[in-house]
């Protein structure tokens, strides 16, 4: 049953939180979301007098009560380059908990991006990791299923009712979308607590849409996939089903 317990990004997060409230036992710490999804560790936190910083209604945060001087912890989920910009400009001390497999899915991102590419990324458009790593994209859509996946593939080859797309996919893409002329080139990311093989299988019905619409030779300008899958929440999925 080992595989019930945190992952090794998790503990690390967590240990780097813990150490913060007590290497600056004399300064206020603040938290911009919930270290993890885990009420318990998140209850402790609380406990050790961490600020977690409001949300107003639209999910945008109020900074205002971080103050000069003050410890600042981003959590296993990371935060926006947006966040990360402001706190870098501020004086204050970051304590970055960020998961590295969190971190490497912001490098692929960007060399998507400058490689020309949209983003295609399996992950939810609302939870707090995508809207992180989709602060490192200019162009990029969220898929949260392999439906959804299916829906953008089938654009890919047939086209269809541009409009009725957009409406459906309206709160996860990116600002100025146009699917027409940004998915002809495509890379595939992932937010790291989906499952690993509906991403694999989400990338290899990509794949062959691109040789199915470009042919084999040229699918591979069209197409770029790098490996950004974090096993943990597979492995606790198996677990729980065997």
């Amino acid at each position: 049953m080992q595989d019930f317990g945190f992952c090794w990004g998790v503990e690390r997060s967590i240990a780097l939180a813990y150490e913060a409230v007590n290497h600056f036992p004399d300064r206020k710490v603040h938290i911009t979301n919930e270290l993890i999804h885990n009420p318990e560790v998140n209850d402790n936190l609380h406990a050790m007098n961490v600020q977690f910083i409001e949300k107003s209604g639209d999910g945008k945060k109020n900074f205002e009560s971080v103050q000069d001087g003050d410890v600042v912890i981003l959590p296993a989920f990371g935060a926006s380059f947006e966040e990360m910009d402001y706190f870098d400009k501020k004086n204050v001390e970051v304590v970055d908990t960020t998961c590295p497999w969190v971190s490497k899915v912001w490098n692929v991102v960007d060399k998507h991006q400058k490689a020309g590419l949209t983003s295609v990324i399996h992950g939810k458009y609302e939870h707090e990791e995508t809207v992180a790593t989709v602060s490192f994209c200019e162009d990029f859509i969220c898929v949260k299923d392999f439906k959804e996946a299916e829906m953008v593939a089938d654009y890919i080859i047939n086209g269809g009712d541009r409009d009725a797309f957009m409406k459906y996919f309206s709160k996860a893409v990116s600002a100025g979308f146009d699917p027409d002329t940004m998915l002809k080139n495509v890379g595939l990311a992932n937010q790291t607590t989906m499952y690993k093989k509906e991403t694999r299988a989400i990338g290899q019905m990509l794949q062959k849409t691109m040789m199915q619409k470009y042919g084999p030779v040229e699918s591979a300008k069209h197409y770029m996939e790098f490996d950004t899958i974090c096993d943990a929440t597979q492995v606790r999925h198996d677990t729980l089903r065997h």
